[in-house]
């Protein structure tokens, strides 16, 4: 194990630990968007690298535990990458820091950014557990119970644009393998064994069956106060105005043509 001390924009420490790497493995990176299916794909990921005995590591998670938002990561971070042997989890955004990814398989998870919108409203103002020091996310919330859901993602509407943007721009020379959270929820091992096999790792089918089941949660009605509050694609058809649709489809124009969801 190697811990790493490091410091935020901020100026708050905090400490990382990596667990010991493989050197005869590629290391690899997982990425998602914040609402976007990003927990399921890291935990399926992280429990079948445990039941191998690869190492898996989050520095977001890690982070994010210590009150540290991970839009407040330095570059004195990147000496977390600087050694191969591990399947990088978490990512909800490309880090602000230098990360070169070239040439590294790369799993990209999105989803319909309308609905990503409508459970970060969901997220924020009933479900999201708040860890100590994180006052912005306080912050957050106090800001979304003044708005309504349709002036919430018309408003926050371009965090995904610019999410989008810059993946876009910092993903172009990996190994990458996209998948559309549409087209993987319902069909979880499937997609696990096709996550496995890109990154380079050994298949155990009954392994992966044993997870895709372990992860299959499907509830059975919708609950606004639990971080799985429905996992059906199409929800911001359920929740949001017809014109604000129509504004989040002129606003988020280029993510929806890039991944082919219909306006």
């Amino acid at each position: 194990m190697n811990s790493v001390l490091l410091v935020s924009k901020s100026g708050r420490p905090y400490k990382v630990t990596l667990p010991d790497p493989r050197p005869d493995l590629t290391s690899a990176y997982i990425f998602a968007f914040p609402r976007g299916g990003s927990t399921l794909l890291n935990n399926m990921v992280a429990a079948y690298c445990q039941r191998i005995g690869i190492p898996t590591f989050s520095l977001f998670n890690m982070a994010f535990d210590q009150g540290v938002p991970t839009n407040h990561i330095r570059q004195d971070a990147s000496a977390c990458f600087s050694t191969t042997g591990y399947i990088y989890t978490g990512f909800r955004h490309f880090p602000t820091f230098n990360l070169d990814v070239s040439g590294a398989p790369v799993i990209w998870l999105v989803r319909d950014p309308r609905d990503m919108l409508v459970s970060l409203y969901y997220s924020i103002l009933k479900s999201h557990v708040i860890p100590k020091g994180l006052t912005l996310f306080l912050k957050n919330r106090e800001e979304a119970e003044k708005l309504s859901i349709d002036q919430f993602v018309n408003e926050k509407s371009i965090i995904f644009s610019n999410q989008f943007q810059r993946y876009r721009k910092m993903l172009a020379g990996s190994t990458i393998n996209i998948y559309r959270y549409e087209d993987v929820i319902y069909a979880k091992e499937k997609w696990l064994a096709d996550v496995v096999r890109h990154l380079g790792l050994s298949t155990v089918p009954e392994v992966i069956g044993s997870i895709a089941n372990q992860f299959d949660v499907m509830p059975a009605s919708e609950d606004q106060d639990s971080h799985i509050r429905q996992v059906h694609p199409g929800d911001h058809k359920n929740k949001l105005r017809q014109q604000t649709i129509q504004e989040l489809n002129t606003s988020l124009a280029d993510f929806l043509r890039y991944f082919d969801y219909e306006p």
